[in-house]
């Protein structure tokens, strides 16, 4: 942008186990590469009972990690001076769609996008806040349009916003979870005109499903499969510390080999256990898709998965669910375009960790409205 109204503006990701910030710098070009300069990447995690499915049930607790985050370790975390942030939405509360309005493009008014989406939207009218945008034209009906439609609650909305300002920040925008998602992942991922590709977020508290179609979006859900709600069983299931859940879960995945001499049994049930989660994964992945597919107008089989989310960096993940699915699946690196980002702490945390607060910073530089 020749003219950044919001002068380092940053991402800020709030879910009901984490706060992660991602800010950034420049856009350059090199070559035929945008790339990106990071600036800072951080992230804290959050008490169980702060937020709960999105809802706000301890704002001023939640306001004293925010503020801990922005100020920094005072030496080598240094404050965020910027009082400009875009910010994300619970997906648990908001509610993405792409619909279809019988008017060409050009003629399409708000009042028409707001008239087809009190049809689908389970939210009564006047109390969320709607944003759309036109994604094409029926190739075969110049008179039908597909319009992506965003929608969430005003009380949850006004909510997050009075807790940021109260922050200190000025909330230029706010965005989904998959949009920021989506848009971080597009950026890392060489997505062809051509296909049909599905981004699989794993997060700690939800996880989601987005089909794009020759880049655009054309399809999401969320996911009851979420990595805290595995952690958890693994606790009750074993009977060991959180700590040590959260771990195995990762370290032994789903990519079993027998473990050092006395923990092998341990090792295997978390294996057996974990194993049953990611199956019943892809039965909800292969379900969307399924949905998908029969739902859609003129669909594309799709060519492969990519993964995102903390979730995503369990061991063996990817070639079990590219079994189950018969589908490649990869894990995506949404940082392709950050300079240095690999020689960051971050990074090693898993490169897919910051994919939301990643795409909401990319945001903040280049449409912030």
């Amino acid at each position: 942008m020749l003219f950044q109204p919001f002068p380092n503006a940053f991402g800020i990701d709030i879910s009901d186990l984490s706060i992660k910030v991602v800010q950034l710098r420049g856009g350059s070009m090199f070559g035929k590469k945008k790339e990106y300069e990071l600036v800072t990447a951080r992230s804290m995690a959050l008490p169980p009972g702060l937020i709960e499915n999105g809802e706000l049930k301890q704002p001023t607790a939640v306001l004293k990690y925010i503020r801990r985050v922005l100020d920094g370790n005072g030496s080598s975390v240094k404050p965020i001076k910027s009082p400009w942030a875009v910010a994300s939405l619970p997906e648990s509360q908001s509610f993405l769609k792409v619909l279809t309005i019988q008017k060409p493009a050009d003629d399409i008014l708000e009042d028409d996008v707001v008239f087809v989406a009190q049809k689908h939207i389970p939210f009564e009218p006047d109390t969320y806040y709607l944003d759309w945008q036109v994604l094409a034209t029926h190739a075969n009906a110049v008179d039908k349009t597909s319009v992506l439609v965003a929608t969430i609650s005003k009380t949850v909305a006004d909510t997050y916003t009075t807790l940021l300002e109260e922050a200190g920040l000025g909330v230029v925008a706010l965005d989904t979870e998959t949009l920021a998602n989506t848009r971080a992942m597009m950026l890392a991922t060489d997505v062809t005109k051509q296909e049909t590709i599905a981004f699989l977020d794993l997060g700690a508290d939800r996880s989601s499903v987005t089909v794009l179609e020759k880049g655009v979006i054309r399809y999401s859900i969320n996911l009851v499969f979420s990595g805290e709600q595995l952690t958890n069983h693994l606790m009750q299931k074993l009977k060991i510390p959180y700590e040590e859940a959260e771990r195995e879960k990762r370290i032994v995945g789903v990519a079993y080999a027998k473990g050092e001499k006395g923990k092998e049994k341990k090792q295997k049930a978390i294996w057996s256990e974990n194993m049953k989660a990611v199956e019943e994964l892809a039965v909800e992945v292969e379900r969307a898709l399924h949905y998908y597919y029969s739902h859609f107008d003129k669909t594309s089989k799709v060519t492969r998965i990519v993964m995102s989310g903390g979730a995503a960096q369990m061991k063996g993940l990817g070639s079990v669910l590219e079994e189950q699915l018969k589908v490649p699946v990869t894990l995506g690196d949404p940082w392709t375009h950050v300079r240095k980002a690999t020689d960051l702490e971050c990074y090693r945390q898993g490169c897919a960790y910051f994919s939301t607060a990643l795409g909401l910073s990319i945001r903040a530089l280049e449409s912030p409205l």
